[in-house]
């Protein structure tokens, strides 16, 4: 079992399964809201064809898959600049603990979501452990991370429009 050590095959398979079940996931609930969104467009006098809404839908969720693998680069300087700025005054420590109170009231309303989120900062937290443990550097770590969050979120994307929309 001693090359299970250098080769990250099991977080790596987490990886793209959990991105492939979000791109599937994304597309089903994006050929959703795309129907109703473009109907409330067109009753405001705005032309939006449903196909425009679904890219924007795709394109939403791919900025937020960058950002959560690109936030993955510095953890500890991001926990910092949150939790640590916030607290050098009273007043910011009351501001603080009112948006985070915001925050924690709309994770425990949208549950589902939170948690969605959640699973997918795990899985890529856990690849970039892997990789950085199999001897990559920062840059190539995120690179290929980003990269087979990219990869694997399309190909649950294009995997629902092939194969499971038909049923």
């Amino acid at each position: 079992m001693l090359w299970l050590k250098y080769l990250p095959i099991i977080s790596i398979f987490l990886l793209l399964a959990t991105y492939t079940a979000f791109g599937w996931h994304v597309a089903a609930a994006g050929l959703a809201w795309s129907e109703p969104l473009s109907a409330q467009f067109k009753s405001l006098d705005v032309d939006l064809e449903q196909q425009s809404i679904l890219w924007a839908i795709h394109i939403l969720a791919l900025l937020v898959i960058v950002l959560t693998s690109l936030a993955l680069t510095a953890p500890i300087a991001l926990m910092t600049f949150f939790v640590g700025s916030w607290a050098r005054s009273e007043v910011q420590s009351m501001i603080s603990m009112v948006v985070w109170s915001f925050i924690l009231v709309v994770m425990l309303r949208w549950f589902n979501y939170f948690i969605e989120f959640l699973v997918l900062i795990c899985a890529a937290v856990l690849g970039r452990i892997e990789l950085r443990n199999a001897g990559l550097n920062q840059p190539q770590a995120i690179f290929v991370l980003l990269s087979l969050c990219i990869a694997s979120f399309g190909a649950g994307v294009y995997s629902y429009f092939h194969f499971g929309a038909n049923f």
